[in-house]
Protein backbone atom coordinates (compact mmCIF):
# COMPACT_ATOMS: atom_id res chain seq x y z
CA UNK A 1 0.00 0.00 0.00
CA UNK A 2 1.46 3.49 -1.35
CA UNK A 3 1.29 6.01 1.41
CA UNK A 4 1.90 8.80 -0.99
CA UNK A 5 0.07 11.95 -0.80
CA UNK A 6 0.74 14.27 -3.41
CA UNK A 7 -1.29 17.34 -3.65
CA UNK A 8 -4.22 17.95 -5.78
CA UNK A 9 -3.34 19.84 -8.62
CA UNK A 10 -6.35 22.43 -7.92
CA UNK A 11 -4.36 23.56 -4.79
CA UNK A 12 -0.70 24.02 -6.27
CA UNK A 13 -0.90 27.35 -7.57
CA UNK A 14 0.56 30.40 -5.47
CA UNK A 15 -1.76 33.59 -5.18
CA UNK A 16 -0.15 34.63 -8.12
CA UNK A 17 -1.57 31.76 -9.91
CA UNK A 18 1.52 29.41 -10.78
CA UNK A 19 2.20 26.28 -9.56
CA UNK A 20 4.07 26.77 -6.47
CA UNK A 21 7.11 24.79 -7.47
CA UNK A 22 7.45 27.35 -10.58
CA UNK A 23 8.33 30.43 -8.20
CA UNK A 24 10.83 31.17 -10.38
CA UNK A 25 8.96 31.75 -13.65
CA UNK A 26 5.80 33.19 -15.04
CA UNK A 27 3.93 29.98 -16.20
CA UNK A 28 0.13 28.61 -15.42
CA UNK A 29 -0.43 24.96 -14.21
CA UNK A 30 -2.15 24.54 -18.08
CA UNK A 31 1.04 25.78 -19.81
CA UNK A 32 3.26 23.85 -17.46
CA UNK A 33 1.46 20.57 -18.65
CA UNK A 34 1.67 21.78 -22.19
CA UNK A 35 5.38 21.69 -21.52
CA UNK A 36 5.46 18.16 -20.51
CA UNK A 37 4.08 17.32 -23.58
CA UNK A 38 6.00 19.34 -26.19
CA UNK A 39 7.15 17.52 -29.20
CA UNK A 40 10.99 17.98 -27.99
CA UNK A 41 12.25 15.45 -25.33
CA UNK A 42 15.14 17.64 -24.42
CA UNK A 43 12.61 20.19 -23.70
CA UNK A 44 10.01 17.93 -21.53
CA UNK A 45 13.17 16.70 -19.78
CA UNK A 46 14.10 20.44 -18.83
CA UNK A 47 10.98 21.05 -17.47
CA UNK A 48 10.53 17.55 -15.63
CA UNK A 49 13.97 18.35 -13.91
CA UNK A 50 12.28 21.39 -12.76
CA UNK A 51 9.66 19.75 -11.69
CA UNK A 52 11.59 17.19 -9.34
CA UNK A 53 13.88 19.52 -8.40
CA UNK A 54 11.54 21.99 -6.69
CA UNK A 55 8.19 20.49 -6.19
CA UNK A 56 7.46 17.86 -2.91
CA UNK A 57 8.16 14.60 -4.34
CA UNK A 58 5.22 13.50 -3.45
CA UNK A 59 4.00 16.01 -6.00
CA UNK A 60 6.12 14.79 -9.01
CA UNK A 61 3.79 11.86 -9.51
CA UNK A 62 0.70 13.99 -10.20
CA UNK A 63 2.67 14.83 -13.81
CA UNK A 64 4.94 12.00 -14.87
CA UNK A 65 4.80 8.22 -13.54
CA UNK A 66 7.62 6.17 -12.07
CA UNK A 67 8.17 4.66 -15.41
CA UNK A 68 8.76 7.96 -17.67
CA UNK A 69 11.07 9.01 -15.47
CA UNK A 70 13.37 5.68 -15.75
CA UNK A 71 12.75 5.89 -19.27
CA UNK A 72 13.50 9.18 -19.71
CA UNK A 73 16.01 9.47 -16.67
CA UNK A 74 19.39 10.34 -18.72
CA UNK A 75 18.21 13.54 -20.77
CA UNK A 76 16.37 14.41 -16.95
CA UNK A 77 19.39 13.67 -14.78
CA UNK A 78 21.39 17.01 -16.32
CA UNK A 79 18.98 18.82 -14.60
CA UNK A 80 18.35 17.77 -11.51
CA UNK A 81 21.52 19.62 -9.68
CA UNK A 82 21.64 18.88 -6.15
CA UNK A 83 18.31 16.66 -5.91
CA UNK A 84 19.88 14.08 -8.16
CA UNK A 85 21.76 12.19 -5.47
CA UNK A 86 17.73 11.84 -4.09
CA UNK A 87 16.19 10.61 -6.99
CA UNK A 88 19.03 8.25 -8.21
CA UNK A 89 18.48 6.95 -4.65
CA UNK A 90 14.53 6.74 -5.04
CA UNK A 91 14.73 4.74 -8.37
CA UNK A 92 17.27 2.40 -6.99
CA UNK A 93 15.71 2.07 -4.10
CA UNK A 94 12.34 0.85 -6.27
CA UNK A 95 13.95 -0.98 -9.03
CA UNK A 96 11.39 -3.95 -7.94
CA UNK A 97 8.09 -3.71 -9.38
CA UNK A 98 5.79 -1.38 -6.92
CA UNK A 99 2.13 0.73 -6.41
CA UNK A 100 2.20 3.85 -6.27
CA UNK A 101 -1.03 6.21 -6.18
CA UNK A 102 -1.76 9.15 -8.53
CA UNK A 103 -4.75 10.83 -8.47
CA UNK A 104 -6.55 7.99 -6.51
CA UNK A 105 -4.94 5.54 -9.01
CA UNK A 106 -3.14 2.43 -7.66
CA UNK A 107 -0.53 1.86 -10.32
CA UNK A 108 2.12 -1.28 -10.43
CA UNK A 109 5.17 0.26 -11.60
CA UNK A 110 7.76 -2.35 -13.61
CA UNK A 111 11.12 -2.42 -13.35
CA UNK A 112 13.62 -1.24 -15.17
CA UNK A 113 14.69 -4.03 -16.91
CA UNK A 114 10.86 -5.27 -17.40
CA UNK A 115 10.46 -2.11 -19.55
CA UNK A 116 13.60 -3.08 -21.28
CA UNK A 117 12.43 -6.27 -22.32
CA UNK A 118 9.00 -5.27 -23.30
CA UNK A 119 10.45 -2.79 -25.66
CA UNK A 120 12.76 -5.38 -27.22
CA UNK A 121 9.05 -7.30 -27.26
CA UNK A 122 7.72 -4.43 -28.92
CA UNK A 123 10.28 -3.10 -31.28
CA UNK A 124 9.84 -6.58 -33.16
CA UNK A 125 5.94 -6.09 -33.77
CA UNK A 126 5.83 -2.15 -34.59
CA UNK A 127 9.79 -1.45 -35.19
CA UNK A 128 9.26 2.77 -34.70
CA UNK A 129 11.93 5.63 -34.04
CA UNK A 130 10.44 6.14 -30.22
CA UNK A 131 10.87 2.73 -29.10
CA UNK A 132 14.16 2.11 -30.71
CA UNK A 133 15.10 5.60 -28.95
CA UNK A 134 13.61 4.24 -25.24
CA UNK A 135 15.94 1.09 -26.03
CA UNK A 136 18.82 3.57 -26.52
CA UNK A 137 17.96 5.28 -23.31
CA UNK A 138 17.71 2.26 -21.27
CA UNK A 139 21.02 0.47 -22.19
CA UNK A 140 22.90 3.51 -21.51
CA UNK A 141 22.01 3.92 -18.52
CA UNK A 142 23.07 0.68 -17.40
CA UNK A 143 19.94 -2.04 -18.97
CA UNK A 144 21.22 -5.72 -19.51
CA UNK A 145 21.09 -6.21 -23.21
CA UNK A 146 21.67 -9.83 -22.70
CA UNK A 147 19.65 -10.49 -19.44
CA UNK A 148 16.34 -8.97 -21.53
CA UNK A 149 17.11 -11.32 -25.12
CA UNK A 150 16.62 -14.19 -22.81
CA UNK A 151 13.41 -12.92 -20.66
CA UNK A 152 11.56 -12.09 -23.98
CA UNK A 153 10.42 -14.87 -24.81
CA UNK A 154 8.63 -15.18 -21.71
CA UNK A 155 7.14 -12.06 -22.68
CA UNK A 156 6.07 -13.29 -25.97
CA UNK A 157 6.39 -16.71 -26.88
CA UNK A 158 7.53 -15.56 -30.77
CA UNK A 159 10.04 -13.88 -30.04
CA UNK A 160 13.61 -14.26 -31.54
CA UNK A 161 16.44 -12.14 -31.02
CA UNK A 162 17.73 -13.13 -34.62
CA UNK A 163 14.56 -11.95 -35.90
CA UNK A 164 14.57 -8.60 -34.09
CA UNK A 165 18.12 -7.89 -35.48
CA UNK A 166 16.91 -8.90 -39.23
CA UNK A 167 14.18 -6.06 -38.50
CA UNK A 168 16.09 -3.17 -36.87
CA UNK A 169 18.36 -3.60 -39.74
CA UNK A 170 15.64 -2.86 -42.14
CA UNK A 171 14.32 -0.19 -40.39
CA UNK A 172 14.26 2.91 -42.65
CA UNK A 173 15.69 5.71 -39.97
CA UNK A 174 16.54 8.25 -42.89
CA UNK A 175 13.32 8.84 -44.32
CA UNK A 176 11.27 8.29 -40.82
CA UNK A 177 13.08 10.53 -39.50
CA UNK A 178 13.18 13.00 -42.14
CA UNK A 179 8.96 12.60 -42.30
CA UNK A 180 8.77 13.27 -38.73
CA UNK A 181 11.23 16.51 -38.68
CA UNK A 182 14.01 15.26 -37.13
CA UNK A 183 17.11 16.93 -37.42
CA UNK A 184 19.90 15.00 -39.30
CA UNK A 185 22.66 14.48 -36.69
CA UNK A 186 20.06 13.28 -34.76
CA UNK A 187 18.77 10.90 -37.42
CA UNK A 188 22.25 9.77 -37.63
CA UNK A 189 22.94 9.19 -34.29
CA UNK A 190 20.54 6.40 -33.48
CA UNK A 191 21.32 5.03 -37.14
CA UNK A 192 24.62 4.46 -35.62
CA UNK A 193 23.26 3.43 -32.29
CA UNK A 194 21.17 0.78 -34.51
CA UNK A 195 23.62 -0.54 -36.59
CA UNK A 196 25.62 -1.23 -33.24
CA UNK A 197 22.65 -2.61 -31.09
CA UNK A 198 22.33 -5.33 -33.92
CA UNK A 199 25.54 -6.25 -34.54
CA UNK A 200 25.57 -7.13 -30.36
CA UNK A 201 22.32 -8.84 -30.85
CA UNK A 202 23.41 -11.35 -33.70
CA UNK A 203 26.66 -11.31 -31.16
CA UNK A 204 25.20 -12.47 -28.43
CA UNK A 205 22.99 -15.16 -30.47
CA UNK A 206 25.50 -16.85 -32.17
CA UNK A 207 25.82 -20.18 -31.24
CA UNK A 208 28.63 -21.15 -29.14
Amino acid sequence: MSILNPTPLDRMNDPRGRPYFLWDMEMSLGQFQEALRHEDPEIRAYFLGKLMRQAKPDDVFSFISLTEIMESWLRIQRYLGESKAFWSWILNLWEEPHEVVVEGARILVDTRHEILTSKLCTLLERSELRDLLDVRVLLEGGGDLERALSDAPSQDAGFSPLTLAWVLGQLPITRLSEASGWPKDESTELERFRDEFVQKITSLAAPE
